[in-house]
């Protein structure tokens, strides 16, 4: 009867934690290489946003954020 009660409790701990392991978004910088063909062009970029869209509440499928 034991054994009926601690074959699950470990078959749960080890599809609890299977998935426990560190995520890296970064790219590896050193990998990382300029295309030699390509120019860099000499232009400032700047973004605007409107007042309009800072304001809008987006809803998503977790909660509702406000800008």
């Amino acid at each position: 009867m034991q054994f009926v009660k601690t074959v699950p409790a470990f078959l749960m701990l080890a599809l609890l934690t299977a998935c426990a392991h560190p995520i890296v978004i970064s790219p590896d910088m050193a990998k990382l290489e300029r295309d030699p063909t390509s120019q860099p062009i000499k232009k400032n970029v700047g973004y605007y946003i409107a007042e309009s869209a800072r304001t809008e509440e987006i809803t998503t499928a977790g909660a509702a954020v406000t800008k």
